[in-house]
């Protein structure tokens, strides 16, 4: 019965498909495939494949086509110019459809919100990049990155995959920059679980992007792969409670103004977790808005700064001379 109901909605998905008017996106280009559009050659396609078609088509398209999968297109733009516009809009904000599988996990946060809350949210989490916060946490970056050398030379002159380690690293760093809390030293059951469980929500996320019969939440929410999602969402969500919850605890008990400065005066470290609970206090955001904010920023601090990272590595790995230049660099700066 469940699979008749839903071989029912892809042939009304296909009817429509057909029957519906054409799209302003169809006049730019891209695969002209009828009815079903590039269905086929993505199902079965692991995220590498999808990698390497999206590439194919790029350089077949050029730097900005659209793909159609049943009636739902795609814009791929490549070119710096045409990223620089859409990053650089502050009222066209909304996300497409694949951020809407972070909800669950990140709410409406920074990433995912629009309009008024997300001026308002961008208004509490700017003082958090402020210079003198961040150079306050110069030494935490210096610490982890010297681990990150040191997990290098382990590793020894073999083929690695660098992008889990230097995961591993970044996940470090924001968690003791975001949440005060040292992920790397604490050895309990449940930070050893919400490591594990970051690094899996964020796979879980990728497999369900590249299957697009998993788009629909109806559909995925009857499979396996969301029980484990549903799962591991539970034990990111209760560490995150749990690290609020004692650090607003610690702030009513020792005051507002400890956390702030030391006995002489002196400015101490403040996590970006701190300022959002001093913006609590005044009544600028709730305990359910700090969880958003601090899950938000767990994932992007993590993911993308790993992603970053690795390619840059890569791209210092293709261009020796580049990597001479930087040895220069760091070595001339440190000399004076």
């Amino acid at each position: 019965m469940f699979w008749s109901i839903i071989l029912a909605l892809v042939l009304l998905a296909l009817i429509w498909t057909v029957i519906r008017e054409g799209h302003p996106l169809d006049k730019l280009p891209g695969p002209k495939r009828p009815v079903v559009g590039s269905i086929l050659e993505f199902i079965g396609s692991n995220p590498r494949k999808l990698f390497e078609l999206q590439r194919k088509f790029a350089k077949f398209y050029g730097d900005r086509y659209v793909v159609r999968i049943l009636k739902r297109r795609i814009l791929h733009v490549h070119n710096p110019n045409d990223i620089e516009v859409i990053l650089s809009h502050s009222k066209n904000i909304s996300k497409s459809l694949a951020y809407s599988f972070l909800e669950p996990w990140l709410g409406t946060g920074l990433l995912l919100s629009t309009g008024r809350k997300w001026h308002s949210r961008r208004k509490i989490l700017t003082p958090t990049f402020h210079f003198n916060i961040l150079k306050n946490f110069t030494p935490v970056l210096e610490e982890k990155s010297t681990n990150l050398v040191r997990y290098l030379r382990q590793a020894g002159r073999r083929e690695h995959d660098l992008f889990p380690l230097i995961s591993d690293v970044t996940l470090y760093a924001i968690c003791e920059t975001a949440m005060g809390t040292q992920l790397d030293q604490d050895k309990s059951t449940a930070s050893v679980e919400y490591k594990q469980a970051i690094l899996q929500m964020g796979t879980l996320l990728v497999e369900r992007v590249t299957k697009f019969w998993l788009h629909n939440d109806f559909i995925f929410q009857r499979t396996a792969i969301f029980q484990k999602y549903d799962k591991i969402l539970n034990k990111v969500h209760s560490f995150a409670d749990e690290v609020i919850l004692e650090r607003k605890k610690q702030r009513t008990q020792n005051g507002a103004c400890d956390e702030t400065e030391d006995a002489v005066g002196k400015k101490k470290r403040m996590a970006m977790l701190d300022l959002l609970l001093e913006a609590e206090s005044k009544g600028e955001i709730d305990l359910a808005g700090i969880r958003e904010e601090v899950n938000t920023f767990m994932f992007e601090g993590h993911d993308t700064t790993a992603t970053a990272l690795t390619f840059g590595l890569m791209l210092l790995a293709d261009h020796e001379e580049v990597q001479v230049r930087h040895l220069t660099n760091l070595v001339s700066s440190h000399a004076t």
